[in-house]
């Protein structure tokens, strides 16, 4: 089973840690593009809730969810990639870990451990892992 690594190797390890986290007006052309949003691209649709705002990129297979911080400003929050499901497209880049959309909850499981979030049912399994 893998344990986390030092903070600086995740950094370095995959984008999508770089650019969690960040401010809504800090994840500019250049971040957008380094996890899979060409520049040219925008958002097909966005939702916003009370403390949450989404901007879904259904062609490229990922939304992006900001949540409010103590200050009221919107942070990126939470990245999520598709495989053909909810009328997005698949994601087609690498994911951390060497994760691959082909596998399936019980081989993620069988990697890294239970999990700390497990959802199901009606719609696709989610799994989280809070220290990765």
């Amino acid at each position: 089973m893998k344990t986390c690594p030092p903070r600086e190797e995740i950094i370095r390890s995959h984008p999508f840690y770089f650019v969690l986290g960040l401010k809504m007006s800090q994840l500019n052309e250049k971040l957008r593009e380094a996890i899979g949003i060409p520049t040219s691209v925008n958002p097909t649709d966005t939702r916003s809730f009370e403390g949450c705002h989404y901007r879904n990129y259904r062609l490229n297979g990922i939304s992006l969810s900001f949540e409010a911080d103590r200050k009221g400003e919107f942070r990126l929050s939470l990245i999520t990639v598709y495989n053909h499901c909810k009328g997005f497209s698949r994601y087609e880049r690498p994911l951390p870990y060497n994760v691959t959309l082909d596998q399936v909850g019980p081989d993620i499981v069988a990697e890294f451990g239970e999990p700390d979030v497990k959802k199901g049912g009606r719609f696709p399994i989610i799994i989280a892992y809070q220290q990765y």
